[in-house]
């Protein structure tokens, strides 16, 4: 019999549009026939799981045929930004890279392809979040994401932000995890497939060797979700070229 972790991992594959929301869960059990699954209350991604229940549903009764549990999804109330399940899983020293398109608002391409982005250190992230409860809204983001560690770029295609990256977490012998906004199902899983092509095959100054063992996954932040490392990126995805 197929074991939740193996089960989630198939839905990750059969559903991908859905299993970016999925990444949000806060925790999962497989007991009496009863697949539990507990998402954080009141959030865009727990909406979208809940909406498509049934296809979760009927995974699970192709999964485990004959025995199938019951898809049961449960809320439970989360406090400030909500956090990545894959994320918060991976080890202490890895690297958060957030990033969007530059041009006017964070959803429009600029011409030339060209990125603005945001990397830093997972527990340098927390420093970061930490600073903006702090100092509210009158604060710079740039500067203090700079001030708790992370690196700032405006002006590179995804291969080179994939380079910069991949060499960053290279040094440190960890993985960079990347984080942008899901606009479009279809959009958002053609850049995922470009990313994953990327991780496959390398890119320019990062061989496949080192790409398939430094990158980890890009994952969805929802329209209307509060993200500290976006809502930077999105400050330098508007500001002009210096």
């Amino acid at each position: 019999m197929g074991t939740l972790a193996e089960f989630l991992a198939c839905f990750q594959v059969e559903e991908p549009s859905l299993g970016k929301a999925l990444d949000y869960l806060l925790s999962a059990s497989l007991e009496k026939q009863r697949l539990t699954i507990v998402m954080p209350a009141a959030a865009i991604p727990t909406a979208k799981v809940v909406e498509h229940r049934q296809r979760l549903q009927r995974l699970a009764e192709r999964f485990w045929p004959g025995a199938a549990p019951e898809v049961d999804i449960q809320t439970r109330e989360v406090q400030g930004e909500l956090r990545l399940f894959p994320l918060e899983s991976s080890k202490y020293w890895n690297d958060l890279v957030f990033f969007l398109p530059r041009g006017e608002s964070c959803d429009v391409v600029s011409t030339d392809g060209e990125l603005a982005a945001g990397i830093i250190a997972k527990p340098d992230y927390e420093v970061f979040k930490q600073s903006l409860l702090e100092n509210g809204g009158s604060a710079d983001l740039k500067e203090m994401f700079l001030d708790a560690g992370g690196e700032v770029h405006a002006g590179l295609t995804l291969e080179a932000l994939v380079v910069a990256a991949g060499q960053r977490a290279q040094k440190k012998r960890g993985i960079a995890h990347f984080v942008t906004l899901f606009m479009a199902a279809e959009s958002f899983l053609a850049l995922d497939y470009r990313f994953l092509r990327l991780k496959e095959y390398g890119a320019r100054g990062l061989g496949p060797l080192a790409t398939r063992s430094v990158l980890g996954h890009l994952h969805a932040v929802f329209p209307g979700q509060y993200c500290a490392g976006l809502s930077l990126v999105h400050q330098l995805s508007e500001s002009p070229r210096r």
